[in-house]
């Protein structure tokens, strides 16, 4: 791990080689790690329903995951103290939430209590967390020990590092996106950005960062030391999909799909109007997801026949879809400033399906990481967009395939869940030693 002069770890990226990951999957389990974890999540199986906007699959598999890996790592963790993903009152009929004990993983897992209204619910699951946190690191007292969260609002960050600072314990932040009112999925109100404000000043507190865009450490916190992490692939596409193709013929359609949230951040309006572009009936657009904008698309679908828009299926079924489509396509906006913040993880699962990817340039990393196994449109307008998917519908059998392959082998190879945690696990182990945690 590189270190600057003065011993300290160094506030850049750090490079770390772990041990050669062992193979096979692996069974969470208690007592196995040498240092003593808490995990602060948002995770729930009673919130997966389709009306329930608050809920985010892409955030609970990645939160799931990343639980799951950590446990053939030296992190052992003892405690996830987790919020329910729901809508504020009156969206969501309760009110208020009691404190429940449940498991996630097989490890015990407090699911915190709030008050399910506007502030109320991040200063109550925030008030509800801390004494939970002293107590875990009193339990724990005889061990090294980390809290790690997933984002940094509901609960706040800020009760992560002060119960850090009391115990002694280091706080490490999972930093998945941060949003900016008015530039993306969340309104310009005054509350808002009080709560943007609280997440920014926040970063430069943590003991270390594992961020998802290097520009959140960039712009907010230089001095922490951080990894890099872009999320994995998904346990559920580890095994290839039996693609289906399709040439000129009996059958000379190209089915573009998109599967993901349906907002302006990740890019609906500019698909649209990329896809309104390709003349011909040979064009087709599947849309799947849920959001709020939804009625355009619904209304998109009404007026040009060969837009399907197909809800928000069951995975199964979402992986028959992507085993039909010919292109996947991910339009993530570059124009509003929360898109510097936020990695499209949707293109990992994208490229692991083996089916060719079109992507927006919505980060740097996009085009650095991946260019070489998707086709990266340029300047992030419909005609660009357009331009790509024409040049994926334009290719042979053997070319589409091979593009997926490169993409699918690339993702395997170099983005497993277990070979990513065991960088996080190392990062934090690091860091966890560096600070000479008192385990007395």
């Amino acid at each position: 791990m590189r270190t600057s002069h003065d011993g300290n770890l160094s506030a850049h990226a750090v490079s770390i080689t772990p041990d050669a990951p062992t193979t096979g999957s692996c069974a969470p389990s208690r007592g196995t790690g040498r240092i003593a974890c808490a995990f602060v999540g948002i995770l729930d199986d009673e919130g997966q329903n389709e009306e329930n906007a608050a809920y985010s699959p892409a955030g609970a598999q990645f939160q799931e995951s990343l639980l799951e890996a950590l446990a053939a790592t030296s992190l052992n963790v003892t405690r996830v103290y987790a919020l329910r993903p729901v809508q504020s009152y009156p969206r969501c009929r309760t009110l208020l939430f009691g404190a429940r004990e449940t498991l996630c993983k097989t490890i015990p897992t407090s699911l915190l209590p709030f008050i399910n209204y506007g502030p109320l619910k991040t200063l109550t699951s925030g008030f509800a967390l801390f004494p939970r946190l002293l107590a875990w690191a009193w339990r724990e007292r005889h061990r090294p020990r980390v809290v790690l969260l997933y984002n940094l609002y509901s609960p706040p960050g800020i009760v992560s590092i002060v119960a850090g600072r009391l115990t002694r314990t280091p706080v490490v932040a999972i930093v998945a996106d941060i949003q900016v009112p008015g530039q993306g999925l969340l309104p310009r109100t005054i509350l808002r950005l009080l709560d943007f404000q609280l997440q920014i000043r926040t970063l430069p507190l943590f003991d270390g960062l594992v961020v998802l865009t290097k520009a959140v450490v960039e712009d907010f916190a230089a001095a922490v030391p951080f990894i890099e992490l872009d999320g994995a692939v998904p346990e559920s596409l580890m095994d290839p999909l039996q693609l289906i193709d399709r040439e000129t013929g009996a059958d000379s359609r190209c089915i573009i799909m998109y599967a993901g949230g349906l907002s302006e951040l990740k890019g609906v309006p500019l698909l649209l109007s990329a896809f309104a572009m390709l003349d011909g009936e040979e064009f087709e657009l599947w849309v799947t997801g849920r959001g709020p904008l939804e009625a355009l698309v619904r209304q998109a679908a009404d007026h040009d026949a060969r837009i399907t828009y197909w809800g928000f299926p069951a995975q199964e079924k979402l992986h028959e879809l992507y085993a039909r489509a010919d292109v996947l396509v991910n339009p993530h906006s570059a124009s509003t400033e929360s898109a510097r913040y936020l990695f499209p993880s949707k293109l990992i699962e994208y490229l692991a399906t083996g089916v060719p990817v079109v992507s927006t340039c919505s980060t740097p990393a996009v085009r650095a990481c991946y260019g070489e196994v998707a086709v990266v449109s340029g300047d992030g307008t419909p005609a660009s967009l357009a331009e790509g998917l024409r040049r994926v519908a334009s290719m042979s059998r053997a070319e589409r395939r091979a593009i997926g392959r490169r993409g699918r082998s690339f993702v395997l190879r170099e983005k497993s869940w277990r070979g990513q945690v065991d960088r996080v696990s190392a990062f934090v182990g690091a860091l966890v030693e560096d600070r000479g945690t008192s385990t007395k």
